[in-house]
């Protein structure tokens, strides 16, 4: 039921934004994404940003007003194995929440993990060889947060 609710949501907001969306934006939209469903248009100011299905993965992309594609996130519902591996050797007792790739016209492509134990939270950045680029960490128990990035 949420999912047909959340369908119908994102159906009517596309009605809504796609009218304000340049149509050289949306032909390079439907060129590279030509299976799309339900995309649902929001308009930055330096971007126009669509979410949408893809082979029922929901994705998120966002092109610039010349109708450039710049960047693609998509959701990882089954982490990769090296992710977990990854997260379990330098982040002791955590579990990934979260993970999301990343794609950039510059061809740079990123896993963006979240992941957390009893005592921490983690954002962390690893290149697709599983290799971490940064990370943040933020005490679960105290107020302040702790980073503790790598590059």
């Amino acid at each position: 039921m949420k999912k047909v609710l959340l369908g119908a949501l994102l159906v009517a907001g596309s009605a809504l934004f796609a009218q304000d969306v340049p149509s050289n934006v949306k032909k390079t939209f439907q060129a590279k994404f030509p299976k799309a469903q339900e995309a649902e248009w929001m308009d930055n100011e330096e971007s126009f940003d669509v979410d949408f299905y893809e082979n029922n993965v929901m994705k998120s992309a966002s092109f610039n007003p010349a109708g450039n594609w710049l960047e693609t996130r998509t959701s990882i519902e089954n982490t990769p194995a090296l992710v977990d591996k990854a997260v379990a050797a330098k982040f002791k007792g955590a579990t990934v929440d979260a993970v999301t790739l990343v794609e950039t016209a510059d061809g740079k492509v990123v896993y963006e993990v979240s992941a957390g134990s009893d005592s921490a939270s983690y954002n962390i950045i690893m290149d697709k060889a599983g290799k971490i680029l940064s990370s943040e960490t933020i005490d679960n128990d105290s107020d302040g947060e702790d980073y503790d990035d790598e590059e």
